[in-house]
């Protein structure tokens, strides 16, 4: 081993995968683009990381010329508590600033669901208020499938 590499001939490039989520159809489409799977987290040769987790957290990412599946602070979009903090509060930011510099925007109700955050009191009131008897609504816990 050679700087967490293998000694090979073989060329890349090169694809790893961490975790079981979306794992054979990634493989699938990577191996049919010629890449070459490897199996060591370890190595920074990669062109392309799928990990279920942040694979930033031990490792060196080369801008530019590795993809990684994951972003750091991901979560401000990749979750629902995060996406639906940042439209909420790029709503807020437009309805305050955006006339100024937009003439049109798109208003959240527009594209997105509405939604209440149950943890916090002043949304969950006016959940409460909103709320007819006979309506069905979606009660989608934080954190609880993860994608699993």
């Amino acid at each position: 081993l050679c700087g967490g590499q293998e000694e090979s001939k073989e060329q890349g490039p090169f694809f790893y995968i961490g975790g079981t989520n979306g794992a054979s159809l990634i493989a699938d489409f990577c191996s049919n683009k010629g890449w070459k799977q490897i199996w060591d987290n370890n190595r920074d040769d990669y062109y392309f990381k799928w990990s279920d987790i942040n694979p930033l957290a031990n490792h060196k990412f080369h801008e530019g010329k590795q993809l990684l599946n994951q972003i750091p602070n991901n979560k401000v979009l990749t979750s629902k508590f995060g996406l639906c903090s940042s439209l909420k509060d790029n709503e807020r930011i437009m309805n305050k600033y955006g006339r100024i510099m937009f003439s049109k925007f798109m208003k959240l109700e527009q594209f997105y669901p509405e939604t209440y955050r149950m943890d916090i009191k002043s949304e969950r009131y006016t959940f409460y208020r909103a709320f007819q008897s006979g309506q069905i609504w979606i009660s989608k816990p934080a954190e609880s499938s993860q994608g699993k």
